[in-house]
This record gives structure tokens, sequence and C-alpha cells, in this order.
């Protein structure tokens, strides 16, 4: 399983920072016109729909629209659970949030659909109460200080997966991390069989009636989901993420216990073929090189900005 098709959401969502990027160039060059302007929008005390020099600039507002993506990039892991999927469609973008509510904008437009994602942004990723969806100076801080949480984090990760790659005995190393995206980075670089083989065998230790909550009044049975096996890629990602939930939620501990405790239990004795560990590991270089170093230099290029800015 190549790591396109292991990760989509999170590769979508780099892609359309990524593809933003060269639209900008003048915006990361400290000498320009354009970086002046950037400065004084970005130092302004008031909401940024106030300053018209803001929302009349497309590529200002695309700007901003990019660093609340980059708020989203590493969001509770790099799977980013917190969203389903991420699409790009002309200029439009659109995100399905983990309970099923979705976000629309249009590059480089301030209206209210904009307003509407940072809002939910604000409260779901940043953490702090908003009744409205205004973008302040305020909030780029904010945002400033979680990238440098995040470079933290993906820095870790790449040195963890450097060990994992050079590691003589994989199961053992595995068997010690305390960090929990290399688990999933090693479940998503397992081959398609071995996925569905590992979702029907860590089912069998849940209750039958085990169900977890997956949107608004809505409730998903485990079970019967993890139990039958599928060639369908996309479906058995949402699997993954499903998977995921039951990894992370401190609302079942027991549940979550058993989760953790029988995922290495398989990861162990599963990297002891040297077929699949060959396997998983050429996957994880892929993650590592188009995911996790991607991650990294976005990181350090808007932390490096931001500083210059504000």
């Amino acid at each position: 399983m190549s790591s396109k098709n292991t990760l989509p959401t999170a590769i979508q969502l780099l892609k359309l920072i990524g593809g933003k990027l060269p639209v900008l160039s003048a915006y990361f060059s400290p000498q320009s016109p354009a970086f002046e302007r950037l400065k004084g929008i970005l130092k302004s005390p008031d909401f940024f729909e106030k300053n018209e020099s803001f929302v009349n600039a497309k590529e200002v507002v695309t700007y901003i629209q990019l660093l609340a993506l980059l708020a989203l990039s590493l969001d509770r892991g790099i799977l980013i659970p917190s969203i389903r999927r991420v699409t790009e469609k002309d200029d439009g973008v659109t995100i399905i949030w983990e309970d099923g509510l979705k976000s629309t904008f249009s590059w480089g437009l301030y209206n209210r659909d904009t307003t509407d994602f940072f809002k939910l942004l604000t409260n779901r990723v940043l953490g702090i109460p908003a009744q409205t969806g205004h973008f302040t100076p305020k909030t780029a801080r904010y945002i400033y200080v979680l990238l440098e949480q995040y470079l933290k984090t993906i820095v870790q990760v790449k040195f963890r997966l450097q060990g994992l790659m050079s590691a003589p005995d994989i199961g053992l190393l595995t068997s010690k991390t305390e960090n929990d995206d290399i688990i999933f980075i090693l479940i998503s670089g397992l081959p398609p069989e071995q996925l569905n083989i590992f979702l029907i065998y860590i089912q069998q230790f849940f209750p039958e009636d085990l169900e977890i909550p997956i949107g608004p009044g809505n409730k998903i049975q485990i079970c019967p989901l993890f139990q039958n096996s599928t060639s369908d890629i996309q479906f058995l990602l949402d699997k993954l993420l499903v998977y995921y939930l039951l990894y992370t939620s401190p609302k079942i501990p027991i549940i979550r216990e058993i989760t953790r405790v029988k995922t290495r239990d398989f990861l162990i004795e599963l990297l002891s073929n040297q077929k699949t560990k060959a396997q998983t590991l050429s996957s994880v270089q892929d993650i590592l090189n188009q995911q996790v170093t991607v991650r990294e230099s976005l990181y350090q290029l808007f932390l490096r900005q931001l500083e210059k800015l504000t």
C-alpha cells in the first residue's frame, strides 16, 4: 500500500497548501511591497474584514486561508482524524469534518463561507470559543504557536521513523514506542491484505455490541464493520479512521487499552516476517519522504515568515 493510498486526506491537504505557494511567492520576500502590505495587515488591531486592503486583496485572503489549513494539517495527529475528506474543485475547497459537517470556501474570497470555516477551525482546532468567524491578528499568533508545536512533533516523528528504518528488531522497537503517530504510520504502511487481517484480528477482542458515535445522532457498530475484508481502498481507509478513534478515545478507556495492547501484539508478530517488514518499511519511507519531510519544510517556511511579519 503506497502512501498515496494510505493517507489521502493528509496528502491532499498538503497538496492544496503546496499548490498555492507559487502564487504567493512575493509575500515571502521581505523586500517586496506585497510583504509590507501583509505585515501591515497582520499588525492591525482590527478584524481583518474591516481592512479594505485585506478584503480586496485576493492573494492576501489566500494566504490567510493557507494559514488556517496549516493549523489543520497535524490536528490530533498525522492522520488528521478531525477531518474525513478534503477536496479541491475549480477554485473551491471542501472539507468534511469528522462529524459530517461541511466547510466550503473559494480561494481568495473573504465571504460567509470563509468566515464559517474560520469559526469551526477556531473552535475545534485552536480551542478558542468563537461566536463569529472573524480572523484577527490574534488568531494568526495562535496559529504561530500551534505551528511551533507541530514542528516539534514532526521532528520527533521524523527521528523515530528514521530509527525504525534502521532498527535491527522493528518489533521490539514498536513494543516500546509511546508515540502514537509511529504506530499509526506502521499500521497505515501495511499492505491492504494485511490491514484487512489486522482489523479482523482486533475486532475479536471487542464486545459484540460495541458501537461508537461518528456524527450527530449516528453510531456505527465496530465488529460488523471490521469483520469483513474489502478491496475498496477508500472504505479500508474509513475503517482505519474508526480504528484510530478506538485507539485514542478517552471516553472508552478499557476499549482504548485493548486496542493499544492488541495493536502492538499484532505488529510485533507480523513484522517478524521479513517480506511484510520490507513492504511496510517501504511504505514508511514513502510517508517519511512525502508527508513528514513536507510538513517539516512547510512549518519552517511559515514560522520563519511569521517571525518577520509580526
